[in-house]
């Protein structure tokens, strides 16, 4: 069950931080449009390619996140906390729910972003409908996250992870070209096409999008038991 002062620590925390991720929130949108968008003469590209801005935007902000705090609870780090009384699943499980809540943050940051470059503009609904499509993709980028931060010392893993979001990037600059193949068995791929159906006032496959779900949750509940099991087994109490 989560321990909900473990919560507000994390969130005050975060405040005490705030200036730092306000400013990562912002270069990341900025840097991706600098070198992914602007290159692109078509306008049209430009516009397609923002969602995927919004999707890449949102993992990044959220791996970075995940990492640099979960990494301190790395192997041999003597912090108050581990010496709690509450369980390690419940640290893992704050820093993910704080994570969540960042990541709408970073959506909207990179929505008005976009909005003010290139007018593209969705309804409320839309929005929302949008970033219950992004999160799963994103649940997946806090898995490999949690895993890599006692693992991966020199932070390799965002490299994996920023590679995998110029692929979704570049996926949605090319999507006008094939956006007539069917790929609803991918879950992720129909997670994408879903996005691009909301931006383009399409139906979307809520099947695609239910097995995204469960798949992404499946993956980040067994990255919370292995790292919680090895943080046991390294950190005495």
């Amino acid at each position: 069950m989560m321990n909900k002062n473990l919560l507000i620590r994390n969130f005050m925390v975060l405040k005490s931080n705030y200036i730092n991720y306000i400013i990562l929130m912002l270069i990341v949108p900025m840097i991706m449009y600098l070198f992914n968008i602007i290159p692109y003469l078509n306008e049209a590209s430009k516009i397609w390619s923002s969602v995927g801005l919004w999707i890449s935007s949102c993992s990044i902000c959220s791996y970075i996140y995940i990492y640099q705090n979960i990494k301190k609870y790395g192997l041999g780090n003597k912090i108050f906390i581990l010496n709690s009384p509450v369980s390690y699943k419940s640290i893992l499980l704050s820093n993910v729910i704080v994570c969540f809540f960042l990541t709408l943050i970073q959506f909207l940051i990179s929505y008005t972003f976009t909005l003010a470059l290139n007018n593209v503009v969705l309804s409320v609904f839309d929005c929302i409908l949008l970033f219950f499509n992004i999160l799963p993709i994103t649940i997946l980028f806090i898995a490999m996250a949690l895993f890599f931060s006692l693992f991966d010392k020199l932070n390799l893993g965002l490299f994996i992870c920023a590679i995998m979001s110029l692929s979704v990037m570049q996926f949605f600059y090319l999507f006008p070209s094939f956006k007539h193949i069917q790929y609803e068995y991918i879950p992720v791929v129909g997670v994408l096409l879903n996005c691009a159906s909301i931006f383009n006032n399409d139906s979307i496959q809520f099947s695609s999008l239910f097995l995204m779900y469960i798949i992404s949750l499946l993956l980040l509940s067994i990255s919370l038991i292995i790292v919680s099991k090895i943080m046991e087994s390294k950190n005495e109490r």
